[in-house]
This record gives C-alpha cells, structure tokens and sequence, in this order.
C-alpha cells in the first residue's frame, strides 16, 4: 500500500514537496524498509528537521547506534539543530549498558538546549535511566 501512494505521489507531481517526502521516508522507516527511507532522504534536496527526525527515528528503532549517532552529527554538520523530538528519537537506541555515555551525551545536549522543561522528554529520560 505505501509503494502505492509513493507512485501516486510522484504521478500527481508531490515527489518534489518536501511534506511528501518526509511523509515518505517516515512510512517507509516505520514500515522496516529503511533502504527506500534511505533513498527518498538522499534525494530529499530541501531537509527539514523533520526530514532528519525521520531518518534518525527509523534508525533508532532499527536499534542501529551507530547510524543514529551519524545521522545525528550529520544533521548538525548541515547547520541543523536537534530538537526534542530528535533526542525523542534517539533515546531508544540507548538502552543498555554500553550505550549509558551515549545516553549521557545525550542528557547533556538536552539540558544545554534547554529541553529540560520538555515533561514528555523528562520522562523518557527516567524511564530509560531506570
């Protein structure tokens, strides 16, 4: 179904929107297709934070550390900035021991940005510190 509405997309001319496209590589992502996520973000010449959150999200819940983290450093190197819901994103891929300075790294970008006030953000912190 959601190869279906990618060619509907590009039939009626959207594939150049780039709502679409993160509609796209979101699908994709959460769908387990990351390659196809992977080829519509590269072709995606307008990224977004959005656009990365989806990326990185689909790499996170495909429990992958280290192309979250690159995806994460790539995204600052396009003068973008994480928000919260990037490090929403990222949190999962964390959990366990060998990710606790990862984990940490994290936290602390999150408290010099500010987000500390963010309660959804807070909360994930504890339940994944836990």
């Amino acid at each position: 179904m959601g190869k279906a509405v990618h060619g509907l997309a590009v039939k009626l001319g959207l594939r150049g929107n780039v709502m679409v496209r993160n509609a796209l590589i979101d699908m994709y992502s959460k769908c387990e297709f990351l390659d196809e996520a992977q080829i519509v973000f590269d072709m995606n010449q307008s990224k977004n934070v959005v656009s990365w959150n989806s990326i990185i999200g689909g790499y996170s819940r495909e429990g992958d550390v280290d192309g979250t983290f690159n995806l994460v450093r790539e995204m600052q190197s396009d003068k973008l900035k994480a928000n919260e819901v990037t490090v929403l994103n990222v949190l999962p891929v964390c959990v366990g021991v060998s990710e606790l300075m990862s984990l940490k790294e994290l936290q602390g970008y999150s408290i010099w940005h500010g987000f500390v006030n963010d309660e959804l953000l807070a909360n994930a912190f504890i339940a994944v510190f836990s």
